[in-house]
């Protein structure tokens, strides 16, 4: 959960990260538990975990050793398909042109006192900075429904703000899985970057833009309140 904007994670994200911390420090609190840890030197792919056996307030975990082969390389049941029409497909195919700059492309949560936080797509090049494509995605919710599908629409429009295809682009790994069937027809290489810098920076401003107007008509009415409050008690005295 590393980045910029980490604090934004989805609600259940943020519990079960909760979850995981409380049981660590349950393995690293009980007496002798650190002990059953299998070694990681160890060619057994083994490990400690706090397995969940009673559901309730709190749920009741108890001590296990497990094999966590079953969870490595295991086959890509979730990957995501390819979500746009063969038309579409054509349609950036004839652009034609190819650039060679790398481009940023991110879908990345708004900071909101809401719940649902906003999601701002962005492209831009990597080279000089320049933002071609931008859009606040207002409905995060209807993302939630076929989050690929989403994620592929925006990878295309911004694809055609660009009016052109690169060979590279730069995004997040959960983008990278999203988008990547329909880069891999348009022939575009996908790379993973952990930290998207123009993206990140876009965010920030325009979350520091709201708040500053927020705050700006805040202190206005703040001042109106105040103003009008001293010319009553002046009104008063008589």
């Amino acid at each position: 959960m590393s980045g910029p904007l980490t604090a934004l994670r989805q609600e259940e994200e943020a519990r079960l990260l909760h979850v995981a911390v409380e049981q660590a420090i349950h393995i690293c609190e009980e007496p002798g538990l650190l002990a059953e840890m299998p070694s990681i030197f160890s060619k057994e792919r083994n490990v400690l975990a706090r397995v969940p056996v009673k559901a309730g307030d709190p749920v009741v975990f108890t001590n296990d050793i497990m094999d966590i082969t079953s969870f490595m390389d295991s086959p890509e049941v979730n990957k995501a398909t390819l979500k746009v029409d063969e038309a579409t497909i054509t349609q950036l195919e004839d652009i034609g042109e190819r650039t060679s700059a790398t481009i940023e492309f991110a879908m990345m949560p708004i900071p909101s006192s809401d719940e649902k936080h906003p999601i701002f797509a962005v492209g831009a090049s990597q080279k000089d900075g320049h933002v071609y494509y931008q859009h606040l995605v207002p409905n995060p919710e209807k993302i939630a429904e076929d989050t690929a599908k989403y994620y592929q629409e925006e990878f295309y429009l911004m694809l055609k703000a660009l009016d052109a295809l690169p060979y590279r682009v730069a995004t997040d790994g959960e983008t990278a899985d999203l988008i990547e069937p329909l880069a891999e027809k348009l022939q575009i290489s996908i790379i993973v970057q952990e930290k998207l810098p123009i993206a990140a920076m876009l965010v920030q401003e325009l979350f520091y833009r709201k708040e500053s107007l927020i705050n700006e008509r805040r202190g206005r009415i703040n001042e109106g309140a105040g103003f009008f409050f001293f010319r009553n008690r002046i009104g008063a005295k008589k």
